[in-house]
């Protein structure tokens, strides 16, 4: 362990443990490099991809996961989700004929009856595959996945995608009109800052452009669900994300350009927590109360 997440900690602290994990990550950092770089060379063929995929399915949202994105000429999968919980994959590769669905394994458990029995996989094009998902989707929004951090994961993207949150825009790949994915880094940081362990790395949640223009900068966001044990921790989490991030940034300028930027942009950490129904109780009675006192002479 090179630095935990408890205690007093100053952001000062927090950098020169990010320091110290990334000079003790150097393997990682180089299958990191590999990465970035297949991802700028594949972002023409995997728009190709997504415009071949994206009609028909309202209900879903794509991710990617940048380590699968190794020999795009063979073709890519992408995670399909509903509300941020996955509910299979889809094979993208040249023939309609080869874009196949396959559930994930725990369909059975989370989605008891939503899929054709006896079906390995389907057709992109199935009908059958439209129910399914428009079922899962309902099932997560009103089953017990409805609690979990993936949600309102799934819920800031979207929020940032619709343009809600003014001047704030979600890092896609592609950069314009991609998917969601995870920005990889060579460090974890969830109880303590250590370097990323075996065949994973860390990541960062949600990574946002924030501002416009050539002043725009990168905003780190580490989001938990209510009442999430690691509360506490979460600035500090999005600290050291960010912190590696800017290692990386200013280490080799291919994470500036799959990123869209052509200087080391300005970074900020930021936790994004979801509020309860009580905390939101609570903050509409502490409104009202400011607003009842404002009016007393």
């Amino acid at each position: 362990m090179v630095g935990d997440l408890s205690g007093a900690r100053t952001a000062d602290d927090i950098v020169a443990d990010v320091g110290n994990a990334i000079h003790s990550a150097e393997a990682k950092m180089s299958r990191i490099n590999d990465i970035v770089q297949r991802m700028i060379r594949g972002e023409e063929q995997f728009r190709d991809f997504l415009r071949a995929i994206r009609k028909g399915r309202r209900s879903a949202t794509f991710y990617v996961n940048t380590s699968n994105l190794e020999g795009l000429d063979a073709g890519v999968s992408l995670s399909v989700r509903v509300s941020g919980f996955e509910c299979g994959t889809v094979r993208l590769s040249g023939p309609v004929s080869k874009r196949r669905f396959t559930p994930v394994k725990h369909a059975g458990k989370h989605f008891d009856g939503f899929w054709p029995a006896g079906e390995a996989s389907l057709l992109w094009t199935d009908k059958r595959l439209r129910s399914y998902i428009e079922a899962a989707a309902k099932r997560v929004l009103s089953g017990p996945l409805a609690d979990q951090e993936k949600r309102v994961e799934a819920a800031l993207i979207q929020l940032l995608r619709d343009g809600r949150l003014k001047h704030n825009r979600p890092v896609l790949y592609p950069w314009r009109h991609g998917v969601p994915y995870q920005f990889p880094v060579p460090i974890t940081a969830h109880q303590a800052i250590m370097p990323a362990a075996g065949q994973t790395a860390g990541h960062i949640d949600v990574l946002a452009r924030h501002g416009l223009g050539p002043w725009s900068r990168l905003r780190v966001l580490e989001v938990k669900r209510p009442g999430a044990h690691d509360v506490p921790h979460a600035l500090d989490q999005a600290m050291a994300y960010a912190a590696a991030l800017d290692h990386m940034l200013g280490r080799k300028s291919e994470y500036r350009r799959l990123l869209g930027f052509s200087r080391t942009p300005r970074l900020e950490a930021t936790a994004v927590v979801e509020l309860s129904d009580f905390a939101k109780r609570y903050r509409a009675l502490a409104a009202g109360s400011r607003r009842e006192e404002a009016r007393c002479p």
